[in-house]
């Protein structure tokens, strides 16, 4: 691993360059390793705009930055040699170092607490990859409510399930054919609509329906077929039918002469 000089921020003011630096904490443990083309910008970001927890704990004086060259740089666009000399080193020390909070070009997880190793690793449906150990730790700060919804909504539903297994889904229906299943379904059925609030609903449906001009004009079609008209003259013929039928044209009558 190539050897590079230092800068030494008490005493010297670094311009635009190559650098790479590597931040510590009090305790000599290895923060961040990054690099960039100008120091006091790159540590404005970690300071403002990307408000990193860990970046009142740096130690400057432990604070070690490496000078790949004083020529400035153009940015990530940057076609120089130093550029791809700079991000070269960046990595090796990430990887050989393991900083804390590198989430980059290191073994450790987003958080930077675990370990990414295979044992650690969870493989997510749509192929992404994320930390056992912290996605246990956020299951475990869900509350209760919160852990039953999700759970609930990652079980299979019933039709997927049916259509998973198909023989259990045919022995269902083979099932419910049978003569005592379907006497069974039509008597909750008959009780279901006996009740007064559903008959009033379901009359109510059906009036609703007879009113559409398509459903009438499908009644008239039907009431005009032979066989149909065949039925209601052989129901009006009977004898307490005909005297019903006579009962209400009399009260009609009575009604229009004010009788």
């Amino acid at each position: 691993m190539p050897e590079y000089p230092l800068l030494d921020l008490a005493t010297q003011r670094p311009e635009p360059g190559h650098y790479v630096y590597r931040l510590f904490d009090a305790a000599g443990l290895l923060l961040y390793v990054g690099s960039t083309g100008n120091v006091w910008e790159r540590f404005g970001q970690h300071a403002g705009r990307l408000r990193h927890e860990w970046w009142g704990d740096v130690d400057w004086p432990r604070a070690v930055i490496e000078v790949i060259t004083f020529t400035a740089c153009a940015g990530k666009k940057c076609l120089l040699p130093w550029h791809a000399m700079m991000l070269q080193r960046e990595v090796e020390l990430i990887q050989s170092l393991e900083p804390r909070h590198n989430k980059n070009s290191t073994n450790r997880c987003k958080s930077g607490r675990h370990q990414m190793t295979p044992a650690n690793i969870y493989v997510q449906p749509e192929g992404g990859r994320t930390c056992k150990e912290c996605r246990t730790q956020r299951w475990a700060a869900l509350p209760k409510e919160k852990r039953q919804q999700y759970a609930k909504a990652s079980e299979p539903s019933r039709a997927a399930w049916l259509e998973a297994h198909p023989e259990d889904r045919a022995r269902r229906q083979a099932h419910k054919q049978t003569p005592e299943i379907k006497a069974r379904a039509a008597e909750v059925q008959r009780e279901y609509r006996n009740r007064p609030e559903v008959r009033e609903r379901l009359n109510a449906q059906q009036r609703e329906r007879r009113q559409r001009p398509a459903v009438q004009a499908k009644l008239r079609e039907y009431a005009q077929k032979p066989e149909v008209r065949a039925r209601k003259q052989e129901y009006r013929q009977r004898p307490e039918v005909n005297d019903r039928i006579n009962e209400k044209q009399r009260e009609r009558y009575a009604q229009r002469k004010g009788i």
